[in-house]
């Protein structure tokens, strides 16, 4: 079966995403018995479903900070990664983010260095 990841809320402050992603989840189940185009997409395609990929920052936006942005990880006096420039496709161009730690725009240390890209890389080379 041809194979489809749907991810949200790389960053954190995206907070309408994951609602997105679980309403999708939701017409797939809700629809599934009566409606047929629906039947032979969730029979037709193997699909997966990840409406937070980073929980972390997430929590931080509704406890701290409405517009953070990266993860959570500490680097010294700065903190978090901004997770879509953690992947190792790109992470080397000149446009890929920054160096710095106190950016919004952090890349990270290296390439695929976080836990979240890491899972969401494992998920789907696994798939």
């Amino acid at each position: 079966e041809p194979r489809a990841l749907i991810v949200a809320a790389h960053h954190s402050r995206e907070i309408g995403t994951p609602v997105a992603v679980l309403h999708a989840i939701d017409q797939l189940l809700g629809g599934y018995a009566a409606d047929a185009r629906i039947r032979a997409l969730v029979d037709g395609y193997e699909l997966w479903f990840v409406p937070v990929v980073n929980p972390d920052g997430y929590h931080h936006v509704f406890t701290v900070d409405s517009f953070w942005r990266k993860n959570r990880r500490p680097f010294g006096r700065y903190t978090g990664v901004d997770l879509n420039r953690n992947y190792p496709l790109g992470w080397g161009s000149s446009c890929s983010g920054s160096t710095s730690p106190s950016s919004d725009t952090y890349k990270g240390p290296s390439a695929g260095s976080e836990a979240e890209t890491q899972s969401l890389t494992g998920l789907s080379r696994a798939r």
